[in-house]
């Protein structure tokens, strides 16, 4: 079977494209994912102790969960981590997100830089 004739024009990216997506791809690599406790180890009461501010914010028991198993008890605990693993983190929606960022602006607290 003869492989399909493609124009070469038309599927080559060009230099700038493929500088942008070789540092893209550096800085994916970069990126350590966070360590999250097991969830079959904690009792459904402790998540009641420890997120308590999360609830005051008024985040959805997914987000609350994946903050807690994450280690992250408090707004300022999110110095420590970049939007992107806050955005990777399983349970973690967009509004959950966007809430938290709101709350971050208010109290003048940013994301970790990569």
């Amino acid at each position: 079977m003869l492989a399909p004739h493609w124009p070469r024009t038309e599927t080559r990216p060009d230099n700038q494209t493929l500088g942008v997506l070789s540092r893209l791809l550096v800085m994916a690599k970069r990126v350590k994912p966070i360590r999250a406790l097991k969830r079959s180890n904690m009792d459904p009461k402790s998540y009641e102790v420890l997120d308590v501010e999360w609830r005051q914010i008024g985040l959805a028991a997914p987000a609350r969960q994946a903050l807690v198993d994450a280690k992250l008890f408090k707004i300022s605990d999110l110095r420590r981590i970049s939007l992107a693993e806050l955005q990777g983190l399983k349970g973690m929606g967009k509004s959950a997100v966007a809430r938290i960022r709101l709350i971050m602006e208010a109290k003048k607290i940013s994301f970790l830089e990569h």
